[in-house]
């Protein structure tokens, strides 16, 4: 899993490379977030993101 800042030098390799993407958009960047798994707007709950975006990549129910 890849969680970065930049949606054109992180998020865009990463999707083209087939990694999962957590987005942390600090800057409220108009950039298209469908292309990451998840967006943040800073760190915050950055760990329950994480897990529950490997639990979809699982294909495990949230709960």
């Amino acid at each position: 899993m890849h969680v970065a800042q930049s949606h054109f030098h992180d998020m865009v390799p990463a999707h083209e490379l087939g990694i999962t993407r957590v987005w942390i958009n600090r800057l409220g960047d108009s950039d298209d977030p469908a292309i990451a798994h998840a967006v943040l707007p800073d760190l915050n709950g950055l760990a329950s993101t994480v897990a529950a975006v490997q639990r979809e990549a699982n294909g495990v129910l949230s709960r």
